[in-house]
C-alpha cells in the first residue's frame, strides 16, 4: 500500500499579488469554523485565514495543482484533497460528519476530470485485461502530459506495471515528451524516481550497506543459505505495516519450509522502539534497522511503506511489491 504525505507543518507564506490562482472558499457548517487553510500538495505555499462567509486565498500557480483544504472547528480538523486549475476558482462545500464534503467546484474542469479518473481507474484495475488498463492510464497521461496530473497517474502505472518493464519502458518514454519540468511535485520524487531504479537495478551488494541488529550492533545482511529472500521495508507506527506483519507471522514458517526467509528493513532511529515492537509481537524473522547516510532504501528509491522486494541467493531482484498480499501471490508460486 501505496501512501503520500498529507499533512506536513508548513512555513506560513503571505499573499501575494501576482498570484495566477485565486481560490474562493464558500463553506456551511452547523458549527463555527475557526479557520480555513489551503497548502499544494507539494509544500511550496500554504495559506490560513480566519472564517468568515466566504474566503479567498491566492496562490502563485501557472499550472494546474492538487491542493489540501483544511477546515479548522472547535479545534477538530476536516480537510479534503482536491485538483485544481490555475485563474479563479470556487469552491463550495461543507463540513460532514468526519470530512469536508465538496459539493461544487466552478472553473475547474481538472476537479471533475480527476473524479472520473478516480471512479473508472478502479475497475478496470480489478479487470482482467491489463493491456486495456494499461492504456486507459496512459492515455490520461498523454492527456495531462503538459500538467502534473500527469505524474499521479504514472503513480497508479508503475504500481500495476512495477515487475512489468517493458510496459514501464512505455511510461518512461511517454514522460520523456514531457516539455515542461516537473522536478518540484512531490509525485516526481516519490513514484518516477523509483520507475527509474526499476528499470535500472538488477542486483543488490549487501556489503555496500550497514544495518543495527536486534543486538543493537553494527551488522551486515549476508543471503545465501535460502533460495529466495522477500525483503520487508516498514517502521514502527506504519499502520498497514503492522497489519501486514500479522500476516506475515501466519505465513513465516510455511515459506522457511520453501526455503523463503523473511527480512524485515526498518527505517526507525530509536532501537528501543523497534525492538520493543518486535519483542511484543513475537516476530521472530530477521529484522535490522538502517544506519549511516547509504541506505539500502534509497538505493531503491523506495518512498513508500511498506514495500517489499524479491530477491534470490546472489540478491538478484526478481519483485517489487507494495502488499504482502501480492507478494505471496509470486512466492506461493516458488
Amino acid at each position: 500500500m501505496k501512501n503520500l504525505v498529507l499533512f506536513i507543518t508548513c512555513v506560513f507564506l503571505g499573499l501575494t499579488s501576482t498570484a495566477q490562482t485565486n481560490i474562493r472558499l464558500i463553506i456551511k457548517s452547523d458549527h463555527k469554523i475557526d479557520s480555513v487553510g489551503i497548502v499544494d500538495v507539494s509544500q511550496t505555499e500554504f495559506h490560513q485565514s480566519l472564517f468568515k462567509d466566504t474566503v479567498e486565498l491566492k496562490f502563485n500557480k501557472h499550472n494546474i495543482d492538487m491542493y489540501n483544504i483544511r477546515c479548522f472547528v472547535n479545534g477538530k480538523l476536516y480537510w479534503k484533497q482536491l485538483w485544481l486549475d490555475t485563474g479563479n476558482v470556487t469552491v463550495k462545500a461543507h463540513i460532514g460528519s468526519t470530512v469536508l464534503i465538496i459539493d461544487t467546484v466552478l472553473n475547474s474542469p481538472a476537479y471533475y476530470d480527476a473524479i472520473a479518473y478516480l471512479k473508472d481507474s478502479p475497475k478496470l484495475k480489478t479487470a482482467k485485461d491489463t493491456i486495456l488498463s494499461n492504456d486507459y492510464k496512459l492515455n490520461e497521461i498523454r492527456e495531462n502530459l503538459e500538467n502534473p496530473r500527469s505524474l499521479a497517474i504514472a503513480t497508479d502505472f508503475i504500481n500495476l506495471n512495477q515487475n512489468n518493464k517493458e510496459e514501464l519502458i512505455r511510461l518512461k518514454t511517454l514522460l520523456s515528451k514531457q516539455k515542461a519540468d516537473f522536478r518540484w511535485f512531490i509525485f516526481y520524487n516519490i513514484e518516477i524516481e523509483r520507475m527509474n531504479k526499476i528499470l535500472s537495478l538488477k542486483q543488490i551488494k549487501f556489503l555496500d550497506f550497514k544495518f543495527i541488529n536486534r543486538q543493537d550492533k553494527i551488522a551486515t545482511i549476508t543471503p545465501g543459505t535460502y533460495d529466495y529472500y522477500i525483503l520487508d521495508f516498514w517502521f514502527v507506527g506504519c499502520v498497514p505495516c503492522a497489519q501486514q506483519h500479522k500476516a506475515i507471522k501466519q505465513e513465516y514458517q510455511k515459506l522457511k519450509d520453501k526455503k523463503i526467509a523473511v527480512i524485515g528493513v526498518s527505517i526507525d532511529h530509536d532501537f528501543k522502539t523497534w525492538n520493543t515492537y518486535l519483542l511484543e509481537h513475537n516476530y521472530n524473522w530477521d529484522n535490522y534497522r538502517q544506519v549511516g547516510e547509504h541506505k539500502l532504501s534509497d538505493y531503491l528509491g523506495i518512498n513508500a511503506f511498506p514495500a517489499y522486494i524479491l530477491i534470490n541467493k546472489k540478491g538478484e531482484i526478481i519483485g517489487n511489491y507494495d502488499s504482502w498480499e501480492r507478494a505471496m501471490k509470486t512466492l506461493n508460486k516458488l
